[in-house]
């Protein structure tokens, strides 16, 4: 007997492909993340400067 699953048994999950959600998922963090960063820095060196 032969014990090799035939082509109708191959039942293979599709393949689903994140890398745009992801970008999008990583802007959408690192935006408001950056803004704060920036202003931050901004105030820090105002604060030291004068």
């Amino acid at each position: 007997m032969n014990d090799q699953p035939t082509a109708s048994q191959h039942h293979a999950a599709p393949r689903t492909d994140y890398r745009a959600r992801i970008a999008v998922v990583w802007t959408v963090v690192l935006a408001p993340l950056a803004y704060g960063v920036f202003h931050a820095v901004k105030a820090a060196t105002q604060l030291f400067t004068g």
